[in-house]
């Protein structure tokens, strides 16, 4: 993935995923775990760029739930949405989360958003502006997920209160990206949430440039090859009449260039 080689990085991901399932529950220890969550973050992410290969989806790892594990309800939420939006099957969801109309979907993402604040708590932060940044990128990825589910689950057509309540999101969205105290402490969190933000400012220029800097500004910090190919990727989707970034993703990953997002 640094050097852009996206093919290569999903072959090393398929092999993860073969090493996770030679592993029983009882025999993974709290570092095993720790690193199938980190894979799971890389694996839900990336899926969302995945659209041509139903089976791949369905085998992506979803976050192993502890009371401290962070996100997890969110990235098992996200992979829903996108399971969905193909037409494929989620995994069963808990009780308390339903993603069938836009108000269950807010509802779930907020009980989502407060998971991992509680989870958080034992968290120790070297700065008080670094707890305060978690919060922020707590925030910023629910905006991003409310935007995901929107656009992929049709929630954006119903009506024009919800196309406009959509709009503002996503200005909200870019908002709360500027709002961070340090942006460089976390730049390999912010690649997903700033994608979103660029695929919902299709029309409006100034905000365009304003996820470009982000966007470079992230790849400056990390190096990381495929930040560009995902620049590239909105380049050439605001370039377009297109609104739903979706149809684009498709075609430049049948054509073998694969957006990653993680």
């Amino acid at each position: 993935m640094v050097r852009g080689r996206i093919l290569a990085s999903e072959g090393h991901k398929r092999a993860a995923r073969s090493l996770l399932n030679l592993f029983t529950s009882s025999s993974q220890s709290d570092f095993f775990l720790f690193l199938r969550n980190q894979l799971a973050i890389h694996d839900v992410l990336s899926s969302i760029t995945a659209f041509h290969d139903p089976s791949d989806l369905l085998a992506t790892v979803t976050p192993y739930h502890t009371p401290r594990t962070l996100f997890a309800d969110y990235l098992s939420l996200v992979h829903a949405v996108t399971l969905l939006s193909r037409n494929l099957p989620p995994p069963p969801l808990d009780n308390q989360y339903s993603l069938s109309d836009p108000d269950s979907a807010r509802d779930a993402f907020e009980q989502a958003r407060a998971t991992t604040l509680i989870a958080s708590a034992h968290l120790k932060f070297k700065t008080p502006s670094l707890r305060r940044d978690f919060t922020r990128i707590v925030d910023i990825f629910h905006s991003a997920a409310l935007l995901y589910a929107s656009r992929c689950l049709g929630f954006i057509s119903a009506d024009r209160t919800a196309a406009l309540e959509h709009a503002l999101l996503a200005r909200r969205l870019l908002d709360q990206l500027l709002r961070l105290e340090d942006m460089n402490a976390w730049p390999q969190n912010l690649l997903w949430p700033a994608f979103i933000a660029g695929v919902e400012c299709h029309g409006d220029e100034g905000a365009q440039g304003v996820v470009e800097g982000l966007c470079r500004s992230l790849y400056e910090v990390t190096r990381f090859g495929h930040y560009l190919g995902v620049l590239d990727f909105l380049r050439a989707f605001w370039g377009g009449d297109r609104v739903d970034w979706r149809k684009l993703a498709g075609e430049w990953e049948a054509e073998g260039r694969r957006v990653l997002l993680s």
